[in-house]
């Protein structure tokens, strides 16, 4: 089975950047995706726990070719 994590704004647990965290504490093999509207979170090291970070767009390409990517789909 694929799982696939995007995390993107607050949610219950907390900003992107805090279920990012969890996700990898849970399971280190799920990949993550952070998708924002903001480059400055690049400058963040705990971005880096991310397997991808795609700026937000209204064109999805970039986002579809990443998740593609990440689950082995091409």
């Amino acid at each position: 089975m694929r799982s696939l994590f995007s995390a993107k704004g607050r949610s219950a647990y907390g900003g992107g950047l805090e279920v990012l965290k969890e996700v990898k504490t849970f399971d280190n093999k799920i990949p993550v995706i952070l998708n924002s509207a903001y480059t400055t979170f690049r400058a963040d090291f705990s971005t880096w726990l991310a397997d991808a970070y795609v700026i937000k767009s209204s064109d999805i390409s970039e986002l579809k070719r990443r998740i593609k990517e990440l689950l082995h789909l091409d």
